[in-house]
């Protein structure tokens, strides 16, 4: 019956993940678009389209998450080198509205202060993952001052341990102190727990809980010291640790491609539209079709022309005929040509593009929605120019 349950949870966070990534995709990728293309933009535009983005691939990555209630992810995915000074600013930034404009709004006058260690190193870890759970507890810690207070959020560098083989330090620490409440010692002991909350029915309960999930996942940990009608400090602990070829591959740039011949086949307006922008800035020549059935007829006028494609990218769920289906029509058509599957699934175990790139060589990639520059042509680098001949 658990296995049933947890079967019946992944099919319902596949729906759940398809439905938002492509409603969140032509939010971030005409974001970047904007980014890219308006060159008069002021440092105020720039910096909130660049929030945009952030907030939006947060999201997607949120969303993404829901298959660990069922699937084990693999420890090294998706690590980057982590600059816990800069993610800190960011955070108190984006965050401004909630801290500072409500609560003023309400009466309230909320001082936020960072102090920032120069000597903090860089360490691997997940960006969106470490900026959702530096966003719950200031969140939290604003939540706890509704009489207004100070907030302080400082970052540092642990000294190494006693033992006299140590070198360099061991630990670097992200704290957030405020004014607030305080809590019980019982309160204090119980926090962490899922579904336990302070705030009747304005709280879930998995706030804190998410923290602690997190710094599991980055093998870390959380210290909390707080006392009631003194304040709260909610400790977050990285211990300094190699991750250089994990994040080295997460980091690497992606090399410009050559100039492709590229059909684009999607059933959302917005999102065909966004990829052929996209596609458009990177130098390529596109054709879109917003249907499997005018994809192969365009994929077949033009091969009897003499100017096939070099790429066909088609969305995966589709109606009447799928990815699936088109890039099995077209391999068994012109062999040479690449076919890449756009899903709004996300990375699922048992996402059916998963599956169909692990078992159909008719699929020579897959790309994950909401889709970005980079990870188009990371794709796109592996693939070259073809000269096609009219078919006959």
């Amino acid at each position: 019956m658990r296995q049933e349950r947890l079967k019946a949870l992944g099919l319902m966070a596949s729906g759940v993940a398809h439905d938002v990534n492509n409603a969140l995709s032509p939010i971030v990728g005409f974001a970047e678009l904007i980014q890219k293309m308006e060159a008069n933009l002021c440092d105020d535009s720039k910096r909130y389209l660049h929030y945009i983005r952030t907030a939006g691939g947060d999201i997607a990555h949120i969303v993404a998450r829901l298959r660990e209630f069922y699937c084990q992810r693999d420890d090294d995915a998706s690590l980057q080198y982590l600059n816990l000074n800069a993610l800190s600013e960011q955070v108190v930034d984006m965050m401004r509205p909630r801290w500072r404009d409500i609560p003023q709004a309400n009466g309230v006058t909320i001082e936020v202060s960072m102090e920032l260690d120069p000597a903090m190193p860089k360490m691997p870890g997940r960006e969106s993952e470490v900026r959702e759970a530096l966003t719950n507890l200031l969140l939290n810690a604003v939540d706890s001052m509704p009489r207004s207070g100070k907030i302080v959020l400082r970052t540092r560098v642990l000294p190494p341990g006693k033992n006299g083989d140590d070198i360099g330090p061991s630990h670097v620490a992200v704290e957030i102190c405020d004014t607030g409440t305080g809590m019980t010692e019982e309160t204090r002991k119980r926090c962490l727990e899922p579904f336990f909350s302070t705030k009747g029915r304005h709280g879930t309960g998995l706030g804190l809980a998410m923290v602690y999930g997190v710094m599991e996942r980055h093998q870390g940990s959380v210290e909390i010291q707080s006392e009631l009608g003194i304040g709260s400090t909610f400790r977050l602990l990285f211990p300094v640790r190699d991750g250089l070829s994990a994040c080295e591959a997460a980091g690497e740039t992606a090399r410009p491609t050559e100039p492709l011949r590229i059909l684009c086949i999607d059933d959302e307006p917005l999102l065909r539209e966004l990829i052929k922008e996209l596609l458009k800035c990177e130098g390529h020549d596109v054709v879109a079709c917003d249907s499997g059935k005018s994809g192969l007829d365009e994929f077949r006028r033009s091969r009897k022309c003499g100017r096939s494609f070099d790429v066909v990218m088609t969305d995966l769920g589709m109606p009447c005929l799928d990815g699936r289906q088109i890039a099995k029509i077209i391999k068994e058509e012109s062999p040479e040509t690449a076919v890449v599957l756009l899903t709004g699934w996300g990375v699922f175990a048992n996402d059916p593009a998963e599956e169909t790139e692990g078992e159909n060589t008719a699929v020579d990639g897959i790309l994950s929605k909401p889709p970005q520059s980079r990870a188009l042509r990371e794709i796109l680098g592996r693939f070259r120019p073809v000269r096609h001949i009219a078919a006959v």
